[in-house]
């Protein structure tokens, strides 16, 4: 069974900070007092960037290798620490060295009994795939003294089949590390990336906080626009402060330039058991209106194994036993060679020869999918 979850709502705050790469310990000390500041206005849990400490535009694989460390290494140390001081959860991303020797993007959860658990980011973005291996479990879901709280990390959110997962599983509240680097948006538009997060958040019915960084990084400049959305979809704090992509050229209809995003905190009374009922109206149900039966061989894609059962009774946290323990999940992983091919957009960076710099302006978009026919009968 679930933590119970506390009486009254729980404060959940998103960091938008500055951070750059090769600078750990300046980018650990602005997590720090970002941390601190949440904290005093109330926060108990607190969701920071991805890739944190190390930043993230590496120059080449040795590079991104310096800066990586075990779970155990420094900012497991000082996050764990600070949710002793502060009371309070902390979700975020780092560069992890694993045991096999091979780099992850991940996240963590650490509260004050430690590091809870530990999630690699499954879907590589860009350049990302030059550095790190992609991870192979599905999204932890933890129980913490304020709810039941999952975590994934930027790209991983816009496949809706991958944040279904933790939702089935009982998240009530998904934390998102993001780096969104800024693009061209249509005038008097959100970022897309930020709608994308009240639309997961409304098609599970969970809370979702997902947290970027702002300023510049060797060239790439970074959304911002974290936000915290609620069970209908729409903003409980947020967007934050928003860059568009700062080049001329931008396609027609895109704004391009303006104010950048800068450093914020947003903070949201979330009442995590309102993330517990699915319902959407009298007759119906989010997650039990499902027609798993119809999704035949790739039933497993949409939150089923393939005899149509839901993956809720077969996702389950394991008891932790020491503060570096993970959670454990029993359901089969997301099948990465069954990933849907790619295409992009038209608007895509001048060449380069620093392999990150693509991410400035090239969007990967899934093609849709077709569920049925109708027929003319």
């Amino acid at each position: 069974m679930p933590t119970s979850v506390e009486s009254h709502p729980v404060k959940v705050a998103v960091c938008q900070v500055s951070l750059h790469v090769g600078e750990p310990d300046q980018n650990l000390a602005a997590a720090a007092a970002a941390i601190a500041e949440a904290a005093s206005l109330g926060a108990r849990v607190i969701v920071l960037p991805e890739l944190t400490r190390s930043g993230y535009a590496f120059g080449d694989e040795a590079e991104a290798r310096s800066l990586a460390e075990s779970a155990d290494g420094p900012t497991a140390t000082q996050w764990a620490g600070l949710a002793v001081r502060h009371q309070v959860v902390i979700v975020g991303g780092f560069a992890e060295i694993g045991g096999d020797g091979l780099l992850y993007n991940s996240a963590m959860l650490v509260d004050r009994r430690g590091v809870r658990a530990i999630y690699r980011k499954a879907h590589l973005w860009d350049a990302e795939a030059d550095f790190f291996t992609p991870g192979s479990a599905p999204p932890p879901v933890v129980d913490t003294e304020h709810g039941r709280i999952a975590m994934m990390v930027c790209y991983d959110a816009e496949f809706p089949e991958w944040v279904r997962r933790p939702a089935l599983a009982g998240a009530e509240l998904l934390a998102v590390p993001t780096n969104w680097p800024a693009e061209p948006i249509p005038a008097g538009e959100r970022p897309m990336v930020t709608a994308n997060i009240g639309v997961a958040a409304f098609a599970n019915r969970i809370f979702i906080a997902a947290a970027c960084r702002c300023g510049d990084e060797r060239g790439i400049s970074w959304t911002g626009g974290s936000i915290i959305a609620g069970p209908d979809g729409y903003p409980l704090a947020g967007p934050a402060s928003t860059s568009r992509l700062p080049r001329s050229g931008a396609p027609a209809g895109m704004e391009a330039g303006g104010p950048a995003a800068r450093p914020e905190l947003l903070i949201a009374d979330c009442d995590l058991r309102l993330a517990r009922s699915k319902a959407t109206g009298p007759r119906n149900d989010a997650h039990t209106d499902r027609r798993v039966d119809l999704y035949g061989a790739d039933a497993d894609l949409y939150g089923a194994d393939a005899g149509g059962q839901s993956l809720r009774a077969s996702v389950r946290p394991s008891p932790i036993g020491s503060s570096t323990s993970s959670t454990r999940v029993s359901a089969r992983a997301w099948p990465l060679n069954r990933l849907m091919p790619c295409t992009v957009s038209p608007w895509r960076c001048r060449s380069t020869t620093r392999p990150w710099e693509s991410v400035l302006s090239t969007r990967m978009m899934p093609p849709g999918l077709i569920i049925g026919t109708i027929s003319s009968q």
